[in-house]
């Protein structure tokens, strides 16, 4: 292996044996692994993720580390990109597979465009990897050569926030891009330390150059509970605040993000959604997600509208109402 491989696939993984497995079968190259390296941080299982490792460890340029304790999400990624050699990182989903000849396509694409942050499209899938619909990153405020002109009209016309960076496997990126200062660890903790990571290179860095592939990349795996989409909703407060929060911080509160990032907000999660979800928990909304809300754009009537119906006494009578066809 040379003394920089060009890409570091780094795995954070926790009590997903079975996935892993499946992971790391679906990472196939045509030719040499010289040029790529495969980094999993186990953030100290307890199933058989250590025995998986082993059963790779000739079969692809594979070296873990296992953390004494475990970190939470954020910090175990930290760790896994820490330990990379190479120029790129891909920060890739234990429990996502690669498409066959992707691995291909990305070190080309990577050899040859040489971006800042190199897009990737995928296959949303069920838990068990059927294929619901294809997400293909949108290539609006960049010119030919993938250097990006107009930060907000890229984030606007994306199709989900996922594809903003919020979703790990979606992008591969300069590993220069990530920071591992006494600055960055405020995002320890925020269960969105990649996406304040690559929006901080993307408005620090001038002329960046965001590349992407015509076909998706990999099939995300859906519908597999973790500490945020095991209560209902609480995936999109986390949104809300992330994305307010990323505006006022990294881009300094300037208006046409904060339009971008309310209006794919809204598209994503209307006020019918966020009424639904009131409907269905019965727990209000504190005072940072609603100023987080209506930073991105919804009215103090339409939120007092959602908490309304969101009452014990209106529940059965809104999700009747919100569901209907």
């Amino acid at each position: 292996m040379n003394s920089q491989p060009l890409l570091s696939i780094c795995i954070p993984t926790y009590n997903r044996a079975a996935y892993l497995r499946e992971c790391l079968t679906s990472l196939q190259i045509d030719g040499a692994w010289d040029q790529i390296e495969v980094i999993v941080s186990d953030n100290a299982s307890t199933d058989q993720t250590l025995s998986v490792l082993e059963d790779f460890r000739d079969v692809l340029p594979l070296r873990w580390i296992v953390q004494p304790r475990n970190l939470g999400a954020d910090r175990n990624f930290d760790a896994v990109v820490a330990e990379a050699r190479g120029e790129y990182c891909w920060l890739l989903g234990d429990d996502d597979v690669v498409i066959q000849k992707s691995l291909n396509a990305i070190k080309q694409e990577l050899q040859s465009s040489k971006p800042l942050v190199l897009q990737l499209g995928y296959i949303q899938g069920s838990s068990k990897l059927d294929h619901l619909k294809t997400v293909l990153p949108k290539k609006y405020g960049l010119d030919n050569s993938g250097l990006l002109l107009d930060i907000a009209a890229y984030i606007q016309a994306q199709e989900n926030i996922s594809i903003i960076f919020a979703f790990i496997s979606s992008f591969v990126f300069k590993r220069s891009c990530w920071k591992h200062s006494e600055s960055a660890k405020k995002w320890f903790d925020s269960n969105y330390i990649h996406l304040y990571q690559v929006h901080t290179a993307l408005a620090s860095t001038g002329s960046p150059i965001i590349s992407h592939l015509k076909q998706p990349s990999i099939v995300a795996r859906g519908n597999i509970a973790n500490n945020i989409t095991a209560n209902v909703g609480e995936i999109m407060w986390l949104d809300a605040r992330t994305l307010a929060d990323v505006c006022c911080t990294i881009y300094g509160g300037q208006h046409s993000i904060q339009k971008a990032f309310g209006e794919l907000f809204r598209r994503v999660y209307p006020i019918r959604t966020i009424t639904s979800v009131l409907a269905q928990t019965l727990r209000p909304i504190d005072k940072k997600t609603t100023s987080a809300l209506i930073y991105l754009g919804y009215s103090k009537f339409q939120l007092k509208l959602a908490k309304w119906l969101g009452k014990p006494y209106l529940r059965n009578l809104a999700i009747y109402f919100l569901t209907k066809k």
